[in-house]
């Protein structure tokens, strides 16, 4: 399985896993960080977010060329503070 296939599994909301990349179909992770999410809004889908992590925030080479595939297929791309604000947001429009 190779990082393209296991992207390609995420943007399809199927797990897949390659050594250091994976995802359950809703996040996808490098290593152990989360750098893909899943934003569901009810009557609009789902929308697929790479979450832009930076060197500076620690890391690696490897998990900033994972973020740059997903955000090549999905096409969006958040600051990793923004999605917290997502998650609440969602929350609060689904009660």
């Amino acid at each position: 399985m190779t990082n393209r296939d296991v992207v390609k599994a995420w943007i399809e909301g199927r797990p897949e896993a390659a050594p250091n990349l994976s995802t359950d179909g809703k996040y996808l992770y490098s290593y152990m960080l989360r750098i893909g999410y899943t934003l569901s809004i009810p009557k609009m889908g789902e929308y697929k977010i790479a979450i832009g992590f930076l060197m500076s925030d620690g890391c690696t080479r490897t998990t900033r060329h994972h973020i740059l595939q997903a955000y090549r297929e999905c096409g969006m791309l958040v600051d990793p503070t923004e999605v917290e604000l997502l998650e609440l947001s969602h929350c609060l429009r689904s009660r």
